[in-house]
């Protein structure tokens, strides 16, 4: 619960943000949801074709309460947070030390 809850936090609002600005004036996108693991961290990413990030958006100086919540739950789960543009919008998620069901804490 301590690692599913915040990412389905941050699925919703990057989710929510690709459907209202990403596919302005398209007819059509896409978006990419990734969740993998390994014997050391999760890798969660969200991806899509659209616009990408305003020209000169720096994600350190922006004000969005959205931002701000999808910065808060990857402090939360201590994770490396990287945001770019790569043919659209992406926002990639490296999550250390998470848990699984009936298992304890893995290993950073």
């Amino acid at each position: 619960m301590d690692t599913v809850i915040p990412i389905g936090l941050i699925l919703n609002e990057l989710i929510s943000n690709s459907l209202k600005y990403a596919f302005i004036g398209k007819e059509d996108g896409e978006l990419q949801i990734i969740l993998n693991r390994n014997e050391k961290e999760l890798f969660f990413s969200v991806r899509d074709n659209g616009c990408g990030f305003p020209s000169g958006w720096k994600p350190e100086q922006t004000n969005s309460l959205g931002y701000k919540l999808i910065q808060a739950f990857a402090k939360k789960l201590k994770a490396r947070l990287n945001i770019e543009n790569v043919q659209g919008a992406c926002v990639s998620f490296f999550i250390p030390g998470y848990k699984l069901a009936n298992e304890s804490r893995v290993r950073q």
